[in-house]
């Protein structure tokens, strides 16, 4: 039996025989892939060009690296997952499997690394401000 004679089916890759299930892993995914669009993008925008994030700078690129991962990961592994959940058979060709797989290992290791970065560095203190602020 070659490569060629295996059928590509979601019954089997996620055990799941209904369509009701089949339909909320879909729209569970959806919703994922929805929040993680507006949640990154807001990082991403809101740290690169205002500057909202006041951290330090260190800490403030380990955060924009791990929305980034996760925006790429949410589009290109979680989006697909989810149109073939719903098309209940792959829509995009065997090219495009090779190319999930190899989002999914590289965007996953990077995200793992950079979580590790993120809480192993050492960052040095801020100064804190030692004037005093009265209430009027």
């Amino acid at each position: 039996m070659s490569g060629d004679d295996v059928k590509y089916d979601n019954y089997t890759l996620y055990g799941i025989h209904d369509k009701a299930e089949r339909a909320l892993l879909a729209g569970y995914c959806y919703s994922i892939v929805m929040s993680s669009i507006v949640g990154d993008t807001l990082i991403l925008v809101g740290s690169c060009a205002y500057s909202a994030i006041k951290l330090h700078r260190i800490l403030v690129v380990f955060i924009q690296h791990l929305a980034a991962a996760d925006l790429l990961y949410s589009l290109f592994v979680i989006l697909p997952g989810a149109i073939s959940l719903s098309a209940n058979g792959s829509v995009f060709g065997g090219v495009a499997c090779y190319f999930i797989y190899f989002v999914n290992d590289s965007f996953s290791g990077l995200w793992k690394l950079t979580r590790v970065c993120s809480c192993c560095c050492k960052v040095p203190p801020r100064q804190v401000s030692t004037q005093r602020f009265t209430l009027l």
